[in-house]
C-alpha cells in the first residue's frame, strides 16, 4: 500500500531527471544550488516540484526547505519556506522525506526514490531526485531536489464514509465498467435514479466525475475502509501511460491532462486508447479503478 523504492541512477528513464543530473554535474557539487535554479526550472513541467534545502542543522526536522518550483502539494496554503518538522503531516515527513535527506547528507551521493504514500488528506505517488552540494570542507550541507508526480488523489474520505446498499451496488457495477443505462437495467431501476445515485456517490467521495469516484472507492477498498468489488491485475505501462493514468485516476479532463503533460488532446486520446487495450476494458470508471492499483500495490 505504502512504500519507498530506491532507484539506481543507471535505471532512470525520466528525461527531466537525467537532464537535472547533467546540469548538476556541469556546475559541480561545490557550487551554490541557487545558481542552478534557473536551469532546473526550465526543465520542470506541471507535474514537478523543485526545492532547495539547507541541511546544516543537526536534526533533519530543522532542515529548512525553500520551494523554487511548485505545481502540486497538500500543504494547504503554506508559504514557500518551511522547516521539515513544521510540515503538517509529521508521519509522512519522518517516514518518506527525512531518510532521503539523511542519506544524501551522510553519503554525499545523489538519491532517487519512488514513493507511494498517504499524506494529509490524500494519496500521492511520485518519483524524487535529491542532488547534494558540499562546502569547502566536503560536507554536504545543501541539496536541490525534484519531485515528479505520478498520482495525486486529494480529499480522500475517511472510514466514516457511509454508503447505502443502493449506492454500494451502483458503485460496484460502475467500477466494473457498466454505464448508467446498464446499471439501471441490472438493478431494475430507472436510469434517472441511477444517475442521481452516482451524483450522491460523487458528493460523498469528493469526486468530480464517475472515474474519480470509482478510483477513490477502489482506494478505500484496497485499504479495507469499505467493501468493494474484486478488481483484476495490472499490466506493464510506459512512463507516459502511467502519467496519463495518474491524471485519469485523479479525475482530470482530457484538456487538463494535455495541459499538465504538455501534449496534444489527440495524443491523450492515443494513450487512453492504449490503456484501455492493455487493461482490456472500455469504461473510464473501470480504467480509473483498475489503474489505481498501479500506484497502491507495489
Amino acid at each position: 500500500m505504502e512504500g519507498v523504492e530506491y532507484l539506481r541512477l543507471e535505471d532512470l528513464r525520466d528525461r527531466m531527471f537525467t537532464d537535472a543530473i547533467s546540469i548538476w554535474a556541469q556546475h559541480g557539487s561545490g557550487s551554490d544550488p541557487y545558481d542552478l535554479v534557473p536551469a532546473i526550472k526550465s526543465i520542470c513541467d506541471k507535474t514537478t516540484n523543485a526545492y532547495v534545502s539547507d541541511m546544516s542543522a543537526d536534526s533533519p526536522l530543522d532542515y529548512r526547505v525553500n520551494i523554487v518550483h511548485d505545481t502540486f502539494d497538500l500543504r494547504s496554503g503554506w508559504g514557500n519556506t518551511f522547516l521539515l518538522g513544521d510540515y503538517p503531516d509529521r508521519r509522512y515527513i519522518e517516514r518518506f522525506t527525512v531518510p532521503s535527506y539523511v542519506a544524501t547528507k551522510r553519503e554525499g551521493q545523489i538519491s532517487c526514490t519512488r514513493v507511494s504514500t498517504r499524506m494529509q488528506h490524500g494519496f500521492a505517488s511520485y518519483e524524487g531526485l535529491v542532488l547534494p552540494f558540499s562546502d569547502s570542507e566536503g560536507r554536504t550541507l545543501m541539496s536541490l531536489s525534484l519531485s515528479r508526480r505520478l498520482l495525486l488523489i486529494e480529499h480522500i474520505p475517511t472510514v466514516s464514509t457511509k454508503l447505502t446498499p443502493r449506492e454500494r451496488q451502483c458503485l460496484e457495477l460502475l467500477t466494473v465498467g457498466q454505464p448508467a443505462k446498464l446499471i439501471a437495467a441490472n438493478l431494475g431501476l430507472a436510469q434517472k435514479t441511477i444517475e442521481n445515485t452516482v451524483d450522491r456517490l460523487k458528493s460523498k467521495l469528493n469526486a468530480r466525475n464517475a472515474a474519480e469516484a470509482a478510483a477513490k472507492a477502489a482506494f478505500l477498498s484496497a485499504i479495507g475502509e469499505i467493501d468493494g468489488p474484486a478488481i483484476g491485475g495490472v499490466p506493464q505501462l510506459s512512463r507516459r501511460e502511467k502519467q496519463c493514468l495518474g491524471l485519469i485516476v485523479a479525475g482530470r479532463t482530457w484538456g487538463e491532462i494535455a495541459d499538465e503533460l504538455a501534449i496534444s488532446p489527440k495524443t491523450v486520446d492515443k494513450h487512453v486508447a492504449g490503456l484501455k487495450v492493455k487493461f482490456g476494458i472500455r469504461s473510464m470508471a473501470e480504467l480509473a479503478a483498475r489503474g489505481l492499483l498501479n500506484f497502491v500495490h507495489k
